[in-house]
């Protein structure tokens, strides 16, 4: 008997007596499989942002009343779904995620957060006077990581105090 395997390089056949054992698994969520989509990459140096991962630390420390601003790029895919894509802005679709971080903004925004304070949005380009003093850390509004795939990047810069 022979067993032939279709790949990506062409088909390989083996005879039955060189297989020892052959294993059948479901792929696991977020597995490279023919149904997930192309992301659009981050583009630009930043801070690149992972979206499995509930928070990011930028290495910058603000002051209270600092004005940051922030421009982001990419998408982030936040379930085994192709089409449950996210811009920094978030969810493509509109759909939001009740146990997120903040459950009234959309599911896959880009967040900030200073250190134990609570979240805020930000999104794709924002300028924020920040409400509170410490480190700067980023995410991604979502209520599971495991699944996520993608990246954001994000340009973050300090900008004269409004007075």
């Amino acid at each position: 008997m022979r067993i032939t395997f279709k790949t990506s390089s062409g088909d390989r056949e083996f005879a039955s007596s060189e297989i020892a054992r052959i294993v059948l698994a479901k792929p696991a969520a977020g597995a490279a499989t023919g149904s997930t989509s192309s992301l659009t990459p981050p583009t630009g140096a930043g801070t690149s942002v992972s979206p499995k991962q509930a928070w990011t630390s930028t290495g910058i420390t603000v002051k209270k009343g600092e004005v940051i601003t922030f421009n982001a790029s990419g998408e982030v895919q936040l379930s085994g779904e192709a089409n449950d894509i996210a811009t920094p802005s978030g969810s493509k679709t509109g759909r939001r995620a009740a146990g997120s971080q903040l459950p009234n903004v959309l599911a896959g925004g880009l967040i900030g957060r200073i250190g134990n304070n609570p979240p805020f949005g930000i999104g794709s380009q924002a300028t924020i006077t920040m409400p509170a003093a410490g480190q700067l850390f980023l995410g991604v509004n979502d209520d599971g990581f495991d699944d996520n795939r993608g990246e954001f990047r994000v340009d973050i810069q300090r900008t004269a105090n409004r007075r």
